[in-house]
């Protein structure tokens, strides 16, 4: 940890370590700031976003549709395919 400085300071420290000044959290009263390269950056926020991403659950909606003129071998195989889905 560095300690607060101005943009300019930051600039001129990042160009001699040959790193980027990312900003992580610009709605403080003082912008919160990293040093850091931008394609680390990058490679970890794709990442978070991916572990993110499989962690959540997708609901899958199924649905049998029935009119009235469906033939009653037709309603039996709807029926042992709605029982399927239910017992899923």
């Amino acid at each position: 940890m560095l300690g607060t400085m101005s943009l300019e300071q930051a600039t001129i420290m990042a160009q001699e370590r040959g790193t980027d000044v990312i900003v992580l959290n610009p709605d403080l009263s003082t912008p919160l700031v990293r040093l850091w390269e931008w394609s680390k950056f990058k490679y970890e926020a794709e990442k978070d976003a991916k572990q993110k991403a499989s962690k959540s659950t997708v609901v899958e909606t199924k649905e049998v549709q029935l009119r009235p003129k469906t033939d009653s071998n037709d309603l039996a195989t709807k029926m042992k395919s709605a029982i399927k889905f239910l017992e899923k």
